[in-house]
């Protein structure tokens, strides 16, 4: 990684002068992190954009000039050396990203997450999802759960993106898991499957409003830096 990030700030040393200052102005709430030749476009360049008030970051292909440009993904690029660099900024961006959000998920009380033990007790990495109980992307993961527990320690915590029901259930989960055991993972895949059948129906009167302002707060503060765009939002980290 502090090869990576040498590579950046070498970069922007080297490609500055008018080019940077015509994305500065095509960008102007953005910072060039790094701007790279590319081999596959003649007269191009890679750039690395980071929003100064999120941190968000974004990788564009930008003209010679700076005044012209596009987003790209690396199966665009022909060429295995800018492949390799593509894949160097993706990895730079992601490490980058999952660093803050999980300085984002520690201001959070632990109350407010669901903790399962993996099956494998001496088990030494942790997956943390960010989740919603009504998105259909977040069920196939939660599907996958027995899978992940053999791989890892999981800490889940809700930030719905829908509507109000997907609150409530987020709040029934929080508290029904208080009275289970983190090593019962069965009792936990039982519960989060039940809550995550799109035939499950809930009513205003299966959770406080003060649970469910909880959960609104917790989501609120998740999304709050633009760095989770959408769920489920995975990252994995030694325990």
């Amino acid at each position: 990684m502090k090869n990576i990030f040498f590579i950046l700030c070498l970069s922007v040393i080297l490609n500055g002068g008018e080019l940077e200052k015509n994305l500065k102005n095509l960008f102007p709430t953005y910072d060039v992190v790094s701007v790279d030749k590319l081999n596959s476009i003649p007269k191009s360049n890679l750039v690395v954009l980071m929003d100064k008030t999120s941190n968000q970051k974004d990788i564009i292909i930008s003209d010679d000039s700076g005044k012209n440009f596009f987003y790209v993904k690396n199966a665009f690029l022909k060429d295995k050396n800018d492949k390799k660099l593509y894949d160097q900024k993706v990895e730079f961006i992601e490490d980058k990203v999952q660093k803050e959000v999980f300085e984002i998920l520690k201001t959070i009380p632990q109350d407010r997450f669901i903790s399962i033990n993996s099956f494998y007790k001496d088990n030494k990495k942790t997956i943390y999802m960010i989740t919603d109980p009504e998105c259909p992307y977040c069920k196939k993961e939660m599907d996958r759960l027995v899978k992940y527990l053999r791989n890892a320690n999981l800490k889940i915590i809700f930030a719905p993106v829908h509507g109000k029901s997907a609150f409530i259930k987020s709040a029934i989960m929080l508290e029904r898991s208080k009275s289970i055991d983190p090593s019962n993972q069965k009792a936990f895949i039982d519960l989060i499957s039940k809550y995550y059948d799109t035939n499950t129906a809930v009513t205003d009167d299966m959770a406080s409003d003060e649970q469910v302002q909880k959960v609104f707060f917790d989501a609120k503060k998740i999304f709050s830096k633009g760095l989770v765009k959408s769920v489920p939002f995975m990252f994995e980290i030694d325990k």
